[in-house]
Formats: C-alpha cells, sequence, structure tokens
C-alpha cells in the first residue's frame, strides 16, 4: 500500500513533483500558490492536499480546508469527498455529519467512489444517521460498482458477522479474494487473518503467508508482523 505523500505525488503536476523530488522546497511551495491562484479545480485540490499532508512545508489544516472548500465549489467531486471526510472525522473543522453526509451525496452524484465507500461507513455505525445497514450495503456496493477496491472489505465483513445481511463466510472470502485481486492490501490482510486465525476456514499457514506476504509488499506493515508471527 503507497503511503499518502507517494499517492500525493501522483497528483501533482510534473514540475512539483519534480521540485519535491529534487528537495526544492521553495519551487514546491512557489507552485503550490500558483495552483492556488490560477489552478482548475483538480489543482485546487491538489495544492488543498499538499497542505494537509505537510508535502513541502508545514502542515496547515486551515490552509487545506479553504482549497477543499474551493475545489469543492467548482465542482470536484474528491474535493468534496475530502471535505466531506473532514467534517465526518474532525479534522481542521468542528465535527458535522450533516454536511459530510451532503458532500459525501453530492459526490456519489458524480460517481466518486470514495464518498460512496464513506457514505456506507456513516450508515453501518450510525454517524448523524439512524443506523441502516441496507443502505450501507447498497453504498458500499456503489463504491465497488465506481472502482472502490477497498469497499470489498467492507462489504465482506457485513457478511462475515451477519450484519444487516444472512451471515455467509463463502460470501465474506469470495468478496475479500475479489478485493484482494484488484489489488486491495486492506482484503489481503483480512484474508491472512482469516487462514492464521482458522476459525471460519481450516487454519492454513501457506495461505495466510501468501496473502500477508501479498499485503506486506504493497507496503502494509501489520502484515509483515503477522507474518513473524507464523513462523
Amino acid at each position: 500500500m503507497k503511503d499518502i505523500n507517494e499517492k500525493m505525488l501522483e497528483l501533482l503536476p510534473d514540475d512539483i513533483r519534480i521540485a519535491y523530488q529534487e528537495g526544492d522546497i521553495d519551487l514546491v511551495k512557489e507552485k503550490l500558490k500558483e495552483l492556488e491562484k490560477y489552478g482548475k479545480a483538480e489543482a485546487v485540490y491538489c495544492a488543498a492536499s499538499a497542505y494537509a499532508i505537510g508535502l513541502g512545508q508545514e502542515q496547515d489544516m486551515d490552509k487545506a480546508i479553504e482549497l477543499y472548500k474551493k475545489s469543492a465549489k467548482k465542482g470536484y467531486a474528491p474535493a468534496m469527498n475530502s471535505l466531506g471526510l473532514a467534517y465526518m472525522e474532525g479534522f481542521g473543522v468542528k465535527t458535522d455529519y450533516d454536511k459530510a453526509r451532503e458532500l459525501f451525496e453530492k459526490a456519489v452524484a458524480k460517481n466518486n467512489p470514495d464518498a460512496a465507500c464513506n457514505l456506507g461507513t456513516m450508515y453501518e455505525e450510525g454517524l448523524g444517521v439512524i443506523s441502516n445497514t441496507h443502505f450501507a450495503r447498497q453504498y458500499y456496493e456503489k463504491a465497488i460498482e465506481f472502482g472502490d477496491v477497498d469497499a470489498y472489505c467492507n462489504l465482506a465483513i457485513m457478511y462475515e458477522d451477519g450484519n444487516g445481511v444472512k451471515q455467509s463466510y463463502t460470501k465474506a472470502i469470495e468478496l475479500l479474494k475479489k478485493g484482494a485481486n484488484m489489488g486491495s492490501a486492506d482484503a489481503m490482510y483480512n484474508l491472512g487473518v482469516i487462514y492464521a486465525q482458522g476459525e471460519i476456514v481450516p487454519r492454513d499457514k501457506d495461505e495466510a503467508r501468501l496473502w500477508f506476504g501479498k499485503a506486506a509488499a504493497l507496503g502494509d506493515k501489520e502484515a509483515d508482523e503477522e507474518i513473524l508471527k507464523l513462523y
């Protein structure tokens, strides 16, 4: 799993990414300010994310929120989702589930997979809404439809626990394998746990190592630790 800085770098324009990689932080700051002032919605979103994680500068959540709002106002769905997440988790703003849900719904209308997954979480956990596993499942399925591989894991856990659906370990493992085969480190890790514990399937150390190994190769440090426990 790539860390957030690596993901952020992939979103940045080439000149900013190269300046950051070469350690020219002054140029990074200069270019980010250009994005803020002149950039289109996607560019403003990139600048917001850079402030949010402190990429090439001090972390500044106030500035990040300001720019997320600017990008969201331009209709950019990822910015709507990031701003919604900030309101849901209280990152840089006061927690406001109503605002979070409104932003997620707007982003989902634009087929944003992360927002669909976040709405699923809100309904599953009852965050600012009456807990509704039917809606949670629908939003997780929509997230999968939009291309969110980690939503397979959320939905699999619902089937494993029998939470709002008929309990089915077979369905849970099927979903995890689909997510894992599409690149979800979370799904790989959870498959490793299932085979290592041997509670819902026969314990299989080789299978556990396989899935933990795949997750570890994507940067999952917990998977690395779990592999050591199998020896």
